[in-house]
């Protein structure tokens, strides 16, 4: 397991932070899927404007590819189908270079499920979801989101990568540095305010973040950290924390019980080769404390 930065907030302040040479913690690291959460935000905060609503059906924004449509359950397809991944496509990452439109890697494929039955993690949700923020903004998603949570969070460096058509891809992309992704954590964790202001609409995080779609019927039960449930473009995990999770280990862990955020750029198989350690410790310390304030209530007791 390779670590390259980790930073551990508490109570709102940073802790603890540490980068492995040759790695600084001012550098920028690819977030992978971690992305699909800033994809969540930008959705978010178009819905707390009264200008999306999650019942909406992605296709009735994009009349122009009316015709491209493979399979009518496509036309059902929803915000809301997307956002929890279960448009009802077994899709993969073969889209990629494949045809400057990802859009109709989607709209040509025959389904597999009537949309919002089945839960599968597909990119391509996020992705769609990503148009649909450039259509109805104005704006690509990277710069819709450069304005509205970047500056505010103090974010300066970073950088998000576009398909072949200039849509910023919604599903992987982001690159950040890990004091700026532990940020957007603890941002998270104060119902989206950053040092008083409101940046993430606060109904948005409360929805985002608690279990929209099971996910435990889809996974084998060893995979634990995946069959916890799913909420907009976010993980649960065990014990009350979520998480948002990128390929080869990339995390900001958020658990509002003890006002903790991780977040970690790595190199490994997962999000569950980091968290299993983490828990190790973490439970064992919660269940200390836990113990010693019931003794300290046994001993407050008057004797008779």
């Amino acid at each position: 397991m390779e670590v390259r930065s980790v930073v551990v907030r508490q109570d709102g302040e940073v802790v603890f932070e540490h980068a492995a040479a040759p790695f600084a913690l001012e550098h920028v690291h690819p977030l992978y899927s971690v992305t699909k959460s800033f994809t969540s935000v930008a959705v978010g905060m178009l819905v707390n404007e009264g200008r999306l609503s999650l019942t909406d059906r992605w296709i009735s924004y994009f009349p122009e590819y009316e015709g491209e449509v493979a399979d009518e359950r496509f036309r059902d397809v929803t915000i809301r189908n997307l956002l929890t991944m279960t448009m009802g496509q077994e899709s993969d990452l073969s889209y990629i270079g494949a045809r400057d439109d990802w859009a109709l890697e989607v709209l040509h494929r025959e389904f597999d499920w009537k949309p919002g039955e089945v839960f599968h993690y597909d990119s391509l949700c996020s992705h769609l979801l990503s148009m649909l923020v450039q259509r109805i903004s104005g704006t690509k998603e990277s710069d819709y989101l450069a304005e509205r949570l970047f500056m505010p969070l103090g974010i300066r460096s970073w950088w998000w990568e576009e398909d072949q058509a200039g849509h910023t891809t919604g599903g992987f992309g982001l690159h950040l540095s890990t004091p700026d992704l532990a940020k957007f954590g603890q941002c998270l964790l104060d119902g989206g305010k950053w040092r008083g202001e409101q940046i993430i609409p606060a109904e948005w995080v409360a929805e985002a973040t608690k279990i929209q779609m099971e996910t435990s019927p889809f996974y084998p039960s060893e995979a634990t950290e995946d069959s916890n449930g799913y909420g907009y473009q976010f993980w649960m995990c065990r014990r009350g924390g979520f998480r948002c999770s990128g390929l080869f280990g990339q995390l900001c862990y958020i658990r509002p019980t003890d006002g903790l955020v991780i977040a970690c750029s790595s190199s490994t198989t997962g999000s569950k080769a980091l968290l299993d350690p983490l828990y190790e410790v973490l439970f064992k310390e919660s269940n200390v404390r836990e113990t010693v304030a019931s003794e300290r209530d046994f001993d407050s007791i008057p004797l008779p």
